[in-house]
């Protein structure tokens, strides 16, 4: 990997990688997600994000990180699984989380409304019509394996 990491406790974070920033655009035209005005930021986070089942997780961006970035929306994505996978794989999970991005103009006041939008079948139609559930399986499979690996290596024999 190029970009350089900023290691935090015993992580390292790589900020916006080419190859993902690349991959998100793909998806952006090719799905014709409107995405127009948000500033979505993309981190790898080498081992993973937390938790033995998180593979990424999209973040409203609060006041605070606002105030040092230009980003509406993080996407962490967990370094261990995303190197594991093919590309069909990183196309849905880009998919998926830039899908839980909800923007939308206040009727009233005109302000743009920006947030994260939980998991919905009318939101994520799309995705069950063209993919069916079987990726999310494929890719528990794969994230499940790859754990398992790392506490293997773990082990002293």
């Amino acid at each position: 990997m190029a970009e350089q990491a900023k290691m935090i406790k015993d992580k390292a974070y790589y900020k916006d990688p080419a190859d993902v920033i690349e991959l998100a655009k793909h998806v952006e035209r090719e799905k014709m997600l409107d995405m127009e005005g948000v500033n979505v930021g993309f981190v790898l986070v080498d081992p993973m994000i937390s938790g033995k089942s998180v593979v990424a997780k999209t973040i409203n961006a609060n006041n605070e990180v606002k105030l040092y970035s230009d980003y509406d929306f993080i996407i962490e994505l967990s370094m261990d699984v995303w190197d594991m996978i093919n590309d069909d794989i990183r196309y849905k999970i880009i998919e998926h989380n830039l899908r839980s991005i909800f923007v939308d103009e206040n009727d009233s006041s005109g302000k743009i409304i920006m947030k994260k939008m939980q998991p919905d079948i009318q939101e994520f139609f799309p995705m069950l019509r063209d993919y069916g559930v079987e990726w999310i399986s494929e890719l528990k499979t794969i994230t499940e394996s790859v754990r398992e690996l790392e506490v293997l290596e773990k082990v002293d024999y």
